[in-house]
Formats: structure tokens, C-alpha cells, sequence
């Protein structure tokens, strides 16, 4: 089966059995017609039934497969019997043809593993390059340190050009703090009503955002409000986030299913009703136009109508 499968061989083996086939079958697009599921019952010995099941995979059901193998159904994403078989008609499983696929592919194979080494040489370059800057700067910063390291070991009185004293990180304000990608660690959040913050909202400044002052106007002192770290408010965003989807797959797709099915069954049985109710009148209407007419002295003789002489 080596000339049915797409991938290339490991190692060169050569091709399967190689066979003739008739020259009327070229000009065929495919072999549905000739090797069907009725052709398969009715015309096929037991001995060639036997010879072609050996083509099937082991571990399937043979006579399930057969079927719609042989009909033509799409089985994932395809139908393998329509595929050979129209490579087959097309002149796609000759010997030549098989044998430049499979070095094509092989080609292909060594090419794409060639630039993949070199992907991977390259990124080992890169790789280095770093290392050595790396080195270089970690080599450079030595020095800085222990002239940093004397320089705070020394007193702040003695030297009348060195008057400023390093800063610890807890004394830097807040906004120079700030690092690229920490933000979230130095927000907070408090919680307002939406009235509130309808408030805020409506508070005209000029500039980068609202000053602490004018809040204070609005809300009261902030200082008396719950400050809590920004986390904690993405945490519950996710956490309602989450709450709303487990409704919407637990109970809001459930009821508004339901509600579809019973509105489907209303309108068929609207439907039925309505149906039934025309094909009513119209039987009515069919029975007045083939009723006869009975005259009025049919009518008297029959007793249906009297008549009063006075």
C-alpha cells in the first residue's frame, strides 16, 4: 500500500505491487460506477470479498465502513475510496508519477529541516551575543558599586558637593515609582453609588484627571472611605464576569431553548389546526356544489314543505 500513503517512506523501498489496468478505465472520472455497493453484493464472489476486505484498517468495522465507503459518504473530511480511485482514473498512481512524489516530498522534508537549522544557529547567535553584552555590562557595573558603596559610607557633612543623600525607594514619590507593566500595584479603588458617581462625572477640570480636592466636594472626605488594592476590584470584575456566563450557559440558554421549543409547537399546531379547518370548508363548499338542486313540488311532495291555503 506504499503508493496510497501521503507521507514518504523512512527509507527508500521501493514501490508495492505493480499492476495494468484497462485502458477504458483512463477515460473514467472515478470508479463509483464500476466498484459500487450494489456491484460489491450482487456480482462479487466471497473469495474477492475476502481478497479486497485485507485493505482495511485493522480495528474497524468492516461492514459498517463498507457501505458508506463504497457509496461515497464523506468519512472525516473525505471519502479515501473516491480519492484513490480518481487519482486512479487521472493517471496520479502511476509508477513514475508515485516515485517523483515521494522524492518531492523528501525534497521538501531535508529543505524545511534545513531552514530550521538555521533558525536554530541563528537564535544560538543571538543567544551569545546577549550572554557576552551581558558579561560586559554586569563587569562594568562593578566598579560604579563600590565607589556607590564608599560614597554612602561616608558621612553627608563632610562634603559640601555632595549635599543630597541617596533616596530609599519609600521616600521617591509615587508617580516616579511607577515602573513600566506595575502599575496595577500601586491603584486602588474605592466603592460609590451611582449617584456619586453621576457626580463625578459631571465635574468639569482642565488638565490630566479629577484633583483630591474637588472629589472632596462631592463625595466628603475620601480618607473616610474603604481603600482597597486594585487587584481585589479585578478580581471581582472576573469573578461577575465568570457568574454571568455560568447563567447564561446553566439557565438563560436553557429557558430561552424551552421557550423556542414551545413556541415551535404552537405554531405547528396553529398550523394543524388551520390546515384542518380549510380542508373542512372546502369539503363543505365541494358538498354544495354536488348537491342537487330539488325543485319546490319535490320539496311539497316529499313533506318538506307545507302549504296553508286559506
Amino acid at each position: 500500500m506504499a503508493p496510497f500513503i501521503d507521507s514518504p517512506p523512512r527509507h527508500y523501498s521501493g514501490l508495492a505491487d505493480v499492476f495494468s489496468v484497462p485502458q477504458a478505465i483512463f477515460d473514467l472520472d472515478n470508479l463509483m460506477e464500476v466498484l459500487s455497493y450494489e456491484v460489491w453484493a450482487k456480482f462479487l464472489s466471497e473469495s474477492d470479498r475476502k481478497l479486497l476486505t485485507q485493505f482495511f484498517p485493522s480495528g474497524t468495522n468492516r461492514e459498517q465502513v463498507l457501505k458508506p465507503l463504497l457509496m461515497g459518504d464523506n468519512h472525516h473530511f473525505g471519502n479515501p475510496f473516491l480519492k484513490w480511485s480518481t487519482s486512479l482514473c487521472s493517471g496520479g498512481l502511476h509508477p513514475d508519477k508515485i516515485l517523483q512524489k515521494e522524492q518531492q516530498v523528501q525534497a521538501d522534508k531535508e529543505a524545511y529541516y534545513s531552514e530550521l537549522k538555521k533558525y536554530h544557529n541563528n537564535m544560538l547567535e543571538v543567544l551569545k551575543k546577549s550572554k557576552e553584552q551581558w558579561a560586559i555590562r554586569k563587569d562594568s557595573e562593578i566598579p560604579w558599586r563600590k565607589e556607590f558603596g564608599k560614597f554612602e559610607q561616608e558621612p553627608i557633612s563632610v562634603s559640601t558637593e555632595r549635599t543630597l543623600a541617596p533616596i530609599s525607594r519609600k521616600e521617591i514619590p509615587h508617580e516616579i515609582c511607577v515602573l513600566e507593566g506595575d502599575v496595577a500595584k500601586y491603584m486602588s479603588y474605592i466603592k460609590i453609588s451611582k449617584q456619586q458617581f453621576q457626580l463625578v462625572k459631571n465635574l468639569k477640570q482642565y488638565g490630566d484627571g479629577i484633583q483630591p480636592k474637588s472629589l472632596n466636594c462631592v463625595l466628603g472626605d475620601i480618607r473616610g472611605f474603604v481603600m482597597e488594592p486594585y487587584t481585589t476590584f479585578e478580581a471581582e470584575q472576573r469573578k461577575r464576569l465568570d457568574d454571568h456566563w455560568l447563567r447564561v450557559a446553566n439557565k438563560d440558554l436553557s429557558t430561552a431553548f424551552h421557550d423556542w421549543r414551545d413556541k415551535k409547537l404552537k405554531r405547528e399546531q396553529w398550523s394543524k389546526f388551520l390546515k384542518q379547518e380549510l380542508a373542512e370548508k372546502m369539503k363543505l363548499l365541494a358538498e354544495e356544489r354536488n348537491k342537487p338542486v330539488i325543485s319546490v313540488e319535490e320539496q311539497v311532495e316529499n313533506g318538506n314543505i307545507r302549504l296553508l291555503i286559506h
